[in-house]
């Protein structure tokens, strides 16, 4: 018996030990447990908002705003591919189901029809040759998906500069991110810099467009680019499409490279 009882207070010793090394991390500074030897657990246990504190967010996707841009994209589709087809029509105008217009002669809506099918859009053609342009349901839900996909992506990458441990970044339902950063205080910084709505657009130039008047037409921007450097700097306005030509959407991948002179 006492060699049973030996044997077992090495075993309550060593796990004693063992509990104190693992433990030690959580009352140590960052700094501090980057000096540990390697041997030795570094890793503070993650306290949560329980019992740490922090910021809870709730994102939602304004989906409302991805099917208008989407309606906005096809109206600029059907009008290029009409003017590339000669095909005839009048009253073409965005609504909020999707795109309608007037075919001149009704017999050209197969062409059209095949032109567009092929991205999911639907069209429907009546007697008198109005017609209506819009995205089948198995597409809107695909621009949906990606729309809250690219929502959690963006969110995770602003997510990094906080140096949250063990951030929270999950879907609820069908539009909405739930986002918890354990041990951060300034939550409406955090707000501030998560919530912030980023869009990448290209808009072409209107070089038909006078920059220099002080109207700006309908449908155009108005902006100042910055020629030269230093003290030779000088603005100059410039006229642009309201729409956009390209969108991040459309985009499939991006990343930055130098050339071989190392210029970005």
């Amino acid at each position: 018996m006492g060699q049973l009882s030996g044997w077992l207070r090495i075993v309550v010793v060593a796990v004693l030990v063992m509990a104190t090394l693992y433990a030690l991390p959580n009352v140590l500074t960052q700094e501090q447990r980057a000096k540990l030897p390697g041997f030795l657990p570094d890793t503070a246990m993650n306290l949560g908002l329980d019992l740490q504190g922090g910021a809870h967010l709730v994102m939602e996707v304004d989906m409302n705003d991805v099917m208008v841009r989407a309606n906005e994209n096809l109206e600029d589709r059907v009008r290029q591919f009409a003017r590339d087809s000669k095909i005839g029509y009048v009253n073409l105008r965005m609504t909020n189901a999707g795109v309608e217009l007037v075919l001149r002669d009704p017999n050209q809506a197969e062409a059209l029809r095949t032109g567009l099918a092929g991205d999911g859009v639907t069209v429907t053609v009546g007697a008198d040759g109005e017609t209506m342009l819009a995205y089948s349901e198995t597409a809107l839900n695909d621009m949906r998906k990606r729309a809250l996909g690219q929502t959690l992506q963006v969110l995770r990458s602003r997510v990094d500069q906080f140096g949250v441990a063990e951030p929270v970044i999950q879907q609820q339902g069908d539009r909405r991110v739930i986002v918890e950063l354990p041990g951060v205080q300034d939550v409406e910084r955090a707000k501030a810099a998560i919530g912030k709505t980023a869009q990448l657009t290209f808009h072409m130039v209107d070089e038909n467009a006078d920059s220099t008047s002080a109207v700006v037409p309908a449908g155009r921007l108005r902006l100042n680019e910055t020629l030269g450097q230093g003290v030779n700097a000088r603005e100059v306005p410039i006229t642009m499409m309201r729409r956009p030509s390209l969108t991040g959407e459309m985009l499939t991948h991006a990343a930055a490279s130098f050339d071989q002179h190392g210029a970005p």
